[in-house]
């Protein structure tokens, strides 16, 4: 049997010794609040980068500021 370094968070049997890192999500919350946060955030972003002209760019970049300047009023949407 091959030694395994305490230090590595696997066992012998190569599984890890503690489970993941992190709070577990609320799935509730993942689907009201946060999945369409990310999609108001990145849908401005992706039709920035698809812009074909300087023009148009300035045009959605405005769409993408007011978007990101939303984000801090997420903080004070509570999920409980």
């Amino acid at each position: 049997m091959t030694a395994v370094r305490p230090s590595s968070g696997v066992g012998a049997d190569r599984r890890p010794r503690t489970r993941p890192r992190g709070p577990p999500t609320d799935p509730a919350f993942d689907g009201r609040l946060l999945a369409p946060a990310l999609l108001h955030h990145d849908r401005p972003r992706t039709t920035l980068a698809a812009a074909q002209d300087g023009l148009e760019a300035e045009d959605r970049i405005g769409a993408l500021t007011a978007a990101e300047q939303e984000i801090p009023c997420l903080r004070r949407v509570s999920c409980c």
